[in-house]
């Protein structure tokens, strides 16, 4: 807690260094303290803000103040009164991730993968798995509830590609059935020959733009869209 002196004393930047500070303790765990951050901004001639949303970009502009450069998953992980105790549903769906490059990619993925009920990933052996930093980083902790693997066997059938093929099916156009395992591939190159030679269907995205393709995180949370949307409406979802 500071005094009005002393924290008038501290140079431009540890001010709003500081008031960061308060303000995040404040939204997180203790939120007495925002009647103190209150104060501090007022000391710096700020309006007053009562709206979460607001103290959010408030929290930023303190930082981008303070020269503070702040990734995401190091402030949102400990925001926990959004999380669910209990998942509400589970899908019959599984995920495939065949040569990915990313890490920060993969954490993505299993972080929608958690967010629409999808458990059961299995990692080809040159995708980065759960032990890497960065995906750590990126999946925010999801890897804890989900089935993370490298058994193949261990997949549903039928296996579905999500690649732009001349066979391909759009994805307005496929009917996901019960249980399926959904294979992305490669940033650069896409799915493997042999995966797509596994595979019972091919499903492309829809694109209408010049570039013939969009990110494997970006791609794999529109499929994992349409299938809880799909799997939703016909009643299967368990």
């Amino acid at each position: 807690m500071f005094t009005r002196a002393k924290f008038l004393s501290l140079s431009g930047k540890n001010k709003h260094k500081n008031a960061a500070e308060i303000l995040k303790r404040g939204l997180i765990k203790e939120p007495k303290l925002l009647t103190h951050y209150s104060e501090l901004a007022s000391w710096l001639d700020l309006p007053p803000i009562s709206e979460r949303d607001k103290l959010y970009d408030r929290y930023h502009y303190h930082l981008k103040l303070a020269t503070i450069t702040l990734k995401e998953h190091n402030f949102l992980p400990e925001m926990k009164r959004f999380d669910k105790a209990v998942a509400s549903k589970k899908l019959p769906v599984a995920i495939y991730l065949d040569h990915l490059r990313s890490a920060h990619n993969v954490g993505s993925i299993l972080r929608t993968a958690e967010s629409f009920g999808i458990g059961n990933i299995c990692f080809c052996p040159n995708t980065p798995f759960i032990d890497n930093q960065q995906l750590k980083n990126t999946a925010k902790g999801v890897a804890n509830y989900l089935d993370c693997h490298k058994d193949f066997s261990k997949l549903p059938r039928p296996l579905i590609a999500i690649e732009t093929h001349e066979n391909a099916v759009s994805l307005n156009e496929f009917e996901f059935p019960d249980e399926c395992t959904i294979m992305m591939g490669n940033e650069e190159y896409g799915l493997s020959n042999e995966s797509i030679e596994m595979a019972d269907y091919i499903v492309e995205i829809p694109l209408v733009g010049m570039k013939n393709s969009i990110n494997v995180a970006a791609a794999f949370a529109i499929v994992a869209a349409k299938i809880s949307e799909t799997l939703s409406q016909v009643g299967k979802t368990s």
